[in-house]
């Protein structure tokens, strides 16, 4: 090259880790762009209820799964038997305690 040209001389490995640099920089801005928003979540704390079901001591596991439209809460029920059962309102978890029997009977409520 001469001494008055105003192009400087760029080696060839240079423009490579150019482009590279700018292609991370590109990649990393559109992760932080386009990221995902944080799920919310809760805890929750299963109770375990002991009772005395045909005369054994049967663990009965109690974990609050829902609450309806109205406002009602649901429970999931686990026996001791790997059984489960889903969307218990309280009442119907009374019942069955009462009776020994695990049903549903969404005409059950408290007064």
């Amino acid at each position: 090259m001469s001494k008055n040209s105003s192009r400087e001389y760029t080696p060839n490995f240079v423009t490579p880790i150019l482009i590279l640099v700018v292609l991370i920089a590109s990649v990393i801005g559109c992760y932080y762009w386009f990221k995902p928003a944080p799920v919310k979540t809760r805890e929750i704390q299963p109770l375990t209820v002991v009772h005395n079901i045909n005369r054994d001591s049967t663990p009965i596991t109690i974990v609050f799964s829902d609450t309806t439209d109205d406002g009602r809460p649901m429970y999931s029920i686990l026996l001791s038997d790997s059984t489960g059962l889903d969307s218990m309102y309280p009442e119907e978890i009374a019942n069955s305690l009462n009776t020994g029997k695990w049903q549903y009977n969404e005409d059950l409520r408290v007064q």
